[in-house]
């Protein structure tokens, strides 16, 4: 009744400083069966007894809803679990993904990568 057994339209976006959109991965999905899949996946990889940390899934779909799902723990040494509020560190990791987010943008024509940075950062 709710929708959730239907086949959804499905295109990612990236957020970075607004939304930009990337090439659909899947062009429908299923969401008991994706939610079923993604548990069988990630259910072994994060339990404790393999002493790996966890992650934190969010996928909002085009036709109206979203996946949100948290695994494993925050800290292997506390075994604290995830929360929806957990903030990550994400060290250097970042920069690949303001590397991507840039060249988007300059695929789709709304940036150089040549233009000066106080074009956007007026301050600097």
């Amino acid at each position: 009744p709710d929708g959730c057994c239907q086949p959804i339209d499905f295109s990612p976006q990236i957020t970075c400083s607004g939304r930009i959109g990337a090439m659909p991965l899947l062009s429908t999905v299923d969401h008991r069966r994706f939610n079923k899949s993604m548990t069988a996946l990630s259910m072994p990889l994060f339990e404790s007894k393999h002493q790996n940390p966890g992650f934190i899934s969010l996928l909002c779909f085009d036709q109206g809803g979203c996946h949100e799902r948290s695994v494993g723990v925050e800290s292997i040494a506390t075994q604290q679990p995830l929360s929806r509020d957990t903030i990550f560190d994400l060290a250097s990791v970042s920069k690949q993904f303001t590397a991507f987010c840039l060249l988007l943008l300059e695929q789709d024509g709304r940036l150089s990568l040549s233009d000066p940075v106080s074009r956007f950062v007026p301050e600097v």
